[in-house]
């Protein structure tokens, strides 16, 4: 996968860090603490990932992040992944709303979110974050 070398620092840091110690103390609830592979089943092969920073919280909130191969963008499995995750998500009764958040300047991510109904929320010079509640 052609990864940006910001993000590359960010996977590395959260596989050693994040996905495997997390998936280590929660095991009954892994898949909110890991990291899911999109694959192009056509041609069987990563194509990015996605996955949750862990269970709801006391409000019922799950944060998700994601992050596509440069040479896959633009051709809809961001929006595809986004959706399948939000509404697998929504299966829990727990969780209320899913927040994501992206780079101001990273206009397609934006583009995905709104696109899924996600709605902006708050904003700074680094990060936006955009919430999609319950329906």
């Amino acid at each position: 996968m052609q990864v940006e070398p910001s993000y590359q620092v960010e996977l590395d840091d959260a596989l050693l860090n994040f996905w495997l110690p997390k998936t280590k103390i929660h095991p009954k609830r892994y898949q909110w603490y890991t990291n899911w592979e999109i694959v192009d089943k056509a041609a069987n092969i990563t194509i990015g990932g996605i996955g949750f920073v862990g269970h709801a919280d006391e409000n019922g909130i799950v944060e998700m992040g994601y992050m596509i191969d440069q040479q896959q963008q633009r051709k809809g499995y961001a929006t595809e992944a986004i959706r399948a995750m939000v509404n697998w998500a929504f299966q829990d009764e727990v969780v209320e709303a899913v927040i994501a958040k992206t780079a101001p300047g990273n206009f397609p991510s934006q583009k995905v979110l709104l696109k899924n109904g996600f709605v902006q929320i708050a904003g700074t010079e680094k990060l936006l974050a955009f919430k999609k509640k319950r329906r």
